[in-house]
Protein backbone atom coordinates (compact mmCIF):
# COMPACT_ATOMS: atom_id res chain seq x y z
CA UNK A 1 0.00 0.00 0.00
CA UNK A 2 1.73 3.22 -1.13
CA UNK A 3 2.07 5.46 1.80
CA UNK A 4 1.47 9.31 1.53
CA UNK A 5 4.62 11.43 2.77
CA UNK A 6 4.01 14.96 2.94
CA UNK A 7 7.54 16.67 2.46
CA UNK A 8 8.32 21.11 1.77
CA UNK A 9 11.29 21.02 -0.53
CA UNK A 10 13.39 24.52 -0.46
CA UNK A 11 14.92 24.45 -3.60
CA UNK A 12 12.76 24.78 -6.38
CA UNK A 13 14.68 22.46 -8.56
CA UNK A 14 14.41 19.34 -5.79
CA UNK A 15 10.76 19.85 -6.05
CA UNK A 16 10.37 19.35 -9.44
CA UNK A 17 12.38 15.81 -9.05
CA UNK A 18 10.02 14.62 -6.20
CA UNK A 19 6.91 13.75 -8.23
CA UNK A 20 9.41 11.55 -10.28
CA UNK A 21 11.47 9.66 -7.70
CA UNK A 22 8.76 9.24 -5.00
CA UNK A 23 6.59 6.85 -7.21
CA UNK A 24 9.54 4.96 -7.74
CA UNK A 25 10.19 3.93 -4.10
CA UNK A 26 6.18 3.62 -3.78
CA UNK A 27 5.74 7.56 -2.13
CA UNK A 28 3.08 9.45 -3.52
CA UNK A 29 3.58 12.66 -2.96
CA UNK A 30 2.57 15.80 -4.97
CA UNK A 31 0.66 13.35 -7.11
CA UNK A 32 -2.70 14.96 -8.26
CA UNK A 33 -5.93 13.00 -7.20
CA UNK A 34 -7.63 11.76 -10.26
CA UNK A 35 -11.34 12.71 -10.23
CA UNK A 36 -14.17 9.64 -10.75
CA UNK A 37 -14.36 10.88 -14.07
CA UNK A 38 -10.35 10.16 -14.90
CA UNK A 39 -9.85 6.82 -13.40
CA UNK A 40 -10.73 3.70 -15.83
CA UNK A 41 -13.20 1.48 -14.37
CA UNK A 42 -13.75 -2.02 -15.59
CA UNK A 43 -18.15 -1.45 -16.33
CA UNK A 44 -19.16 1.94 -17.32
CA UNK A 45 -23.11 2.55 -18.28
CA UNK A 46 -24.77 4.41 -20.94
CA UNK A 47 -28.10 5.83 -20.98
CA UNK A 48 -29.17 7.22 -24.25
CA UNK A 49 -33.03 7.80 -22.98
CA UNK A 50 -34.23 10.40 -25.30
CA UNK A 51 -31.69 11.73 -26.95
CA UNK A 52 -28.84 11.70 -23.44
CA UNK A 53 -25.27 10.70 -23.47
CA UNK A 54 -25.26 10.14 -19.85
CA UNK A 55 -22.61 7.78 -18.56
CA UNK A 56 -21.97 6.26 -15.46
CA UNK A 57 -20.11 3.74 -12.86
CA UNK A 58 -20.92 2.10 -9.49
CA UNK A 59 -18.60 3.81 -6.45
CA UNK A 60 -18.76 2.66 -3.26
CA UNK A 61 -22.78 1.31 -3.34
CA UNK A 62 -23.89 4.54 -5.41
CA UNK A 63 -24.64 5.12 -8.88
CA UNK A 64 -22.39 8.08 -10.24
CA UNK A 65 -23.17 9.63 -13.42
CA UNK A 66 -20.33 11.18 -14.54
CA UNK A 67 -19.18 14.70 -15.42
CA UNK A 68 -20.03 15.45 -19.05
CA UNK A 69 -22.84 13.58 -19.20
CA UNK A 70 -26.57 15.36 -20.25
CA UNK A 71 -29.94 15.40 -19.06
CA UNK A 72 -32.96 16.03 -21.07
CA UNK A 73 -33.60 19.73 -19.84
CA UNK A 74 -37.56 19.83 -20.38
CA UNK A 75 -39.31 17.21 -18.15
CA UNK A 76 -42.62 15.27 -19.15
CA UNK A 77 -45.53 16.87 -17.73
CA UNK A 78 -46.71 14.12 -15.21
CA UNK A 79 -43.20 13.27 -14.47
CA UNK A 80 -42.85 13.71 -10.01
CA UNK A 81 -40.12 10.66 -9.18
CA UNK A 82 -36.83 12.53 -8.20
CA UNK A 83 -38.11 16.03 -10.06
CA UNK A 84 -37.08 17.78 -6.69
CA UNK A 85 -33.54 15.87 -6.45
CA UNK A 86 -33.09 17.07 -10.29
CA UNK A 87 -34.37 21.02 -9.73
CA UNK A 88 -32.11 20.43 -6.80
CA UNK A 89 -29.26 19.36 -8.73
CA UNK A 90 -29.95 22.72 -11.25
CA UNK A 91 -30.29 25.20 -8.51
CA UNK A 92 -27.05 23.85 -7.27
CA UNK A 93 -24.86 24.32 -10.34
CA UNK A 94 -24.21 20.93 -10.74
CA UNK A 95 -26.47 20.48 -13.79
CA UNK A 96 -26.21 23.54 -16.05
CA UNK A 97 -26.87 24.46 -19.97
CA UNK A 98 -25.13 22.31 -22.53
CA UNK A 99 -24.15 23.52 -25.93
CA UNK A 100 -27.14 21.95 -27.38
CA UNK A 101 -30.52 23.92 -25.73
CA UNK A 102 -32.42 20.62 -24.95
CA UNK A 103 -30.07 19.09 -22.58
CA UNK A 104 -28.24 20.30 -19.79
CA UNK A 105 -24.96 18.98 -18.47
CA UNK A 106 -23.14 17.50 -15.32
CA UNK A 107 -20.92 20.04 -14.45
CA UNK A 108 -18.95 16.75 -12.27
CA UNK A 109 -19.12 13.44 -10.86
CA UNK A 110 -22.87 13.22 -9.33
CA UNK A 111 -23.67 10.37 -7.10
CA UNK A 112 -27.43 8.90 -6.69
CA UNK A 113 -28.92 6.11 -4.59
CA UNK A 114 -29.70 4.46 -7.45
CA UNK A 115 -29.50 3.92 -11.45
CA UNK A 116 -33.69 4.54 -11.70
CA UNK A 117 -32.76 8.20 -9.37
CA UNK A 118 -30.13 8.32 -12.24
CA UNK A 119 -32.22 7.17 -14.93
CA UNK A 120 -35.11 9.55 -13.92
CA UNK A 121 -33.05 12.65 -13.59
CA UNK A 122 -31.07 12.14 -16.77
CA UNK A 123 -34.58 11.36 -18.80
CA UNK A 124 -36.33 14.06 -16.88
CA UNK A 125 -39.14 11.40 -16.39
CA UNK A 126 -39.76 8.13 -14.83
CA UNK A 127 -37.39 5.67 -15.44
CA UNK A 128 -36.10 1.95 -14.24
CA UNK A 129 -32.93 2.03 -13.59
CA UNK A 130 -32.21 -1.60 -14.65
CA UNK A 131 -33.35 -1.24 -18.18
CA UNK A 132 -32.36 2.50 -19.16
CA UNK A 133 -28.92 1.77 -18.42
CA UNK A 134 -26.30 -0.35 -20.29
CA UNK A 135 -23.29 -1.87 -20.47
CA UNK A 136 -21.34 0.72 -22.48
CA UNK A 137 -20.26 -0.84 -25.75
CA UNK A 138 -22.82 -4.00 -25.56
CA UNK A 139 -26.86 -4.16 -25.03
CA UNK A 140 -26.76 -5.56 -21.99
CA UNK A 141 -29.08 -3.89 -19.55
CA UNK A 142 -27.43 -2.90 -15.77
CA UNK A 143 -30.38 -5.49 -14.35
CA UNK A 144 -29.22 -8.39 -16.58
CA UNK A 145 -25.42 -7.21 -15.91
CA UNK A 146 -26.45 -7.28 -12.17
CA UNK A 147 -28.26 -10.89 -12.43
CA UNK A 148 -24.89 -11.93 -14.03
CA UNK A 149 -22.86 -10.91 -11.52
CA UNK A 150 -25.22 -12.36 -8.38
CA UNK A 151 -24.84 -15.98 -10.27
CA UNK A 152 -21.06 -15.65 -10.68
CA UNK A 153 -21.14 -15.12 -7.02
CA UNK A 154 -22.94 -17.76 -6.41
CA UNK A 155 -26.20 -16.60 -5.05
CA UNK A 156 -29.56 -17.68 -6.60
CA UNK A 157 -31.55 -15.02 -8.49
CA UNK A 158 -35.60 -15.88 -9.15
CA UNK A 159 -37.47 -13.95 -12.00
CA UNK A 160 -40.74 -15.39 -10.80
CA UNK A 161 -43.01 -12.74 -8.88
Amino acid sequence: MPTTVFILCAQSRARAKAPVVFPLLGLTVLQPIPSLSEVEYPVVFDCREVGTNARAIESDGEFVVLKGSTARKGGTPSWQSYKGLREELVEDGKLQPAANPEYLEFVEDIPFRSPSAASSVVAAGARSGNTAWRVAGTGQTYGEWQEERLKAAGVETSTDG
